[in-house]
């Protein structure tokens, strides 16, 4: 019953029909920034930043973003300089990169709970919502 009432207000949400929106992503920026230390508030290189920039540009009301059948891509991926083809692969990889990012702190969304800051107790690798993350930049 909840998952009927849950897939009926998916279904009422706008969505775009109208193809993939192609971004090419610069993943040897991205690890350059990463490895700076830095934190992206939206304005640097990390993939996630690369992707939200694209989609903004591309698609500002994120219709994109919902699709009505299983397995649809929201974009298609390509690797600058690497010679990619998306299918299905680098939309994977980007996905993969775009959640190490968040984890690794070069992003501010999440940070790590207090059991893993001090390695003590269970649930040592979990993260919870950066509360300091509220403005417009550092949501993206």
């Amino acid at each position: 019953m909840l998952e009927q009432q849950f897939n009926a207000i998916v279904q009422k949400l706008p969505y775009d029909d109208r193809g993939r929106i192609e971004i090419s992503i610069n993943r040897y920026s991205a690890r350059r920034f990463c490895d700076s230390g830095k934190v992206d508030f939206g304005d640097g290189d990390t993939v996630f930043s690369q992707v939200m920039r694209r989609c903004k540009q591309d698609d500002p009301n994120y219709t994109a973003w919902r699709k009505n059948w299983l397995n649809s891509a929201v974009f298609r991926a390509n690797f600058l300089h690497e010679g990619s083809i998306d299918a299905g692969g680098p939309y994977r990889e980007c996905h993969e990169q775009m959640c190490r990012e968040v984890l690794s702190g070069a992003l501010p969304l999440l940070v790590p709970t207090e059991n893993q800051r001090n390695a003590v107790g269970e649930m040592r690798e979990a993260f919870m919502l950066n509360s300091d993350s509220i403005s417009e930049a550092a949501l993206h």
